[in-house]
């Protein structure tokens, strides 16, 4: 049995929000860990609106880390970020949600790319680079990580933050519980003038999202580019074409090899009835802003009970991969760094044993993945615009 003490070592597969923000957490309460990226660099995809970790984060993180508030696109011009939610068919706006307050807590939303999460929780963590894993030796002292360059790294405990088709959780569990989706995926960025981007966000500051019953879309601010700073120059923006496919296979095939203008000109002819306001901008997107390949959309439903005994468990996508239609994923995985980082502080304060520090954990964790996993499939599978704000919209608000 593994007892966590004060020289016990956290070892943290992936880099991700939630990996960084667990590596944070023990890092301001001086216990030792190790975090691994498989990549040099990669493609942090789309932006996340983040409000229902806010609070907990900010309780966790050492004081030098700033707000994540200075992460939003209208940070500098101190306009609170919101999102117009908008019928696919009707074009009618259903309703706006977003922060009500700056500072007041359980009111913030705070849109973030990101790339930009990553490298506010990077500093201090001694990120290690280029560490691809191939798999773990569990004993009764702990763990020890193997590494495709032939180290290993030892450790008390073995985090595994490291995404959707994680190489941890194919080896802790005997069935993958990985699920393909039937949703194709394009993704571009595209700089606009202020006559281009004003009625994307006519109702809002950061943007629309849209529904139907085949096609989840949005159109969401990254960043004003203007030197100025009064927000009436270009800005960047970054959007989203998730259509339903009858045949997956085939177009996930044909995806993973298309070029940019096929990319492109796909994603046209998915949104050619949508606002023309909508339309143009992705038309204006260049190449080089079509992201490829695209990123598939998978979901992870972990069984409903605790994940094997050991020294080893999941966070994040590794745990509960789920559809982006619910502006939920990166919040669930960043409460599970809280959740787990609480478990961890108290366990070596306790001297508690690495096992019931997972039962503490994993208890919160399983449950609240795969209620939001199956909340976010039943919006992929429905028509309503109104989902799509993940219970956000105020009553009455359309």
């Amino acid at each position: 049995m593994t007892i966590l003490g004060k020289d016990s070592k956290i070892l943290i597969a992936g880099a991700g929000p939630s990996g960084l923000g667990l590596a944070q957490m023990l890092r301001k309460e001086g216990i030792n860990f190790e975090i691994f990226e498989r990549d040099v660099s990669r493609p942090q995809g789309w932006s996340v609106g983040l409000d229902k970790c806010l609070d907990e984060l900010e309780r966790l993180l050492p004081g030098d880390i700033a707000g994540f508030g200075t992460l939003s696109p209208n940070y500098a011009l101190k306009r609170l970020d919101s999102f117009a939610v908008m019928d696919g068919t009707t074009h009618q706006v259903v309703g706006v949600t977003g922060s009500k307050s700056l500072e007041e807590h359980g009111s913030r939303m705070f849109f973030c790319p990101r790339e930009k999460i990553r490298n506010l929780l990077t500093p201090h963590t001694n990120l290690q680079t280029g560490k691809h894993v191939t798999g773990y030796s569990d004993d009764a002292d702990g763990v020890t990580l193997h590494f495709k360059d032939g180290t290993t790294a030892r450790g008390a405990l073995l985090v595994a933050a490291d995404g959707a088709r994680s190489t941890v959780r194919r080896q802790l569990l005997e069935r993958s519980p990985l699920i393909p989706t039937n949703f194709v995926v394009i993704h571009g960025v595209v700089r606009l003038g202020q006559d281009q981007w004003r009625p994307i966000l006519e109702h809002s500051s950061c943007g629309i999202l849209l529904g139907t019953d085949t096609c989840k879309f949005y159109f969401l601010l990254i960043e004003h580019c203007d030197g100025d700073g009064d927000g009436n120059g270009d800005a960047l923006f970054n959007w989203n074409v998730s259509y339903r496919s009858d045949d997956v296979a085939a177009d996930d095939s044909w995806a993973s090899s298309a070029s940019a203008e096929q990319l492109l000109q796909k994603a046209l002819a998915v949104i050619k009835d949508f606002p023309p306001f909508l339309v143009d901008g992705i038309r204006r997107t260049p190449l080089e802003g079509i992201q490829r390949p695209p990123i598939k959309l998978v979901e992870t439903v972990l069984p409903d009970q605790l994940l094997p005994r050991g020294n080893v468990t999941l966070m994040g996508d590794a745990a509960h991969s789920m559809l982006p239609f619910r502006g939920m994923g990166a919040n669930t995985a960043l409460l599970d760094a809280c959740d787990l980082a609480r478990a961890i502080i108290h366990g070596v304060r306790t001297a508690s044993s690495v096992d019931s520090v997972l039962q503490a954990y994993e208890r919160v964790m399983v449950p609240r993945g795969r209620e939001h996993v199956l909340a976010s499939h039943a919006v992929g599978e429905g028509a309503v615009a109104s989902e799509l704000a993940g219970g956000r919209l105020e009553e009455g608000s359309s």
